[in-house]
């Protein structure tokens, strides 16, 4: 939970300025709500926290057979902003700004890696691309180089939804149940 908690303040501003950059101009938050409620988060601190959640709710869990407190609880809530307020992107989200929310979410999460690795990851898009509008499609593949990846794999189910006019980038199909280039 500790890890979790320290991962999303890190790179709680890497999502916004990819969101914002992605989207032309709006305004995302990542947020990390632990469904424990923790005082102290050092590691002794957050052990005593889960312990004690779980035994308050031990005879409800038996009776279940689920367990109804823990870090498996936790929620990683995405928000859209607008001005003062904030709504919750699966709740209230239209398809596109949840799609740019799952892709800033994707480069925050590459940008995580190549950190912790010091090598540039792979980066697999599976039909990132279908409820956005032109402006954002260019706005991600703009994204996409700068050594940022070291490969990028775009996959859609027609070859219309992809950005990519010409050849920029190599292109196989599928035809017949062969791969075609």
């Amino acid at each position: 939970m500790g890890a979790r908690r320290r991962w999303v303040s890190e790179w709680r501003d890497a999502f916004r300025g990819y969101y914002e950059e992605v989207s032309g101009g709006d305004s995302a938050t990542m947020t990390y709500v632990p469904k424990v409620a923790v005082d102290d988060w050092s590691d002794d601190g957050i052990y005593g926290a889960c312990r004690n959640a779980l035994d308050a709710r031990w005879a409800v869990d038996l009776r279940r057979k689920s367990t109804s407190a823990g870090p498996h609880r936790d929620e990683l809530l995405l928000a859209l902003v607008d001005g003062e307020s904030e709504v919750e992107v699966r709740a209230f989200g239209s398809g596109g700004q949840c799609r740019t929310v799952a892709l800033a979410l994707r480069l925050v999460e590459g940008d995580s890696i190549r950190k912790a690795r010091d090598s540039a990851p792979v980066l697999l898009l599976d039909d990132a691309f279908a409820e956005l509008d032109d402006a954002r499609r260019e706005r991600v593949l703009g994204l996409m180089g700068h050594d940022r990846f070291g490969q990028v794999i775009i996959t859609a189910p027609k070859e219309s939804d992809l950005p990519l006019q010409g050849d920029v980038l190599p292109r196989w199909g599928i035809n017949g149940g062969q791969i075609c280039a």
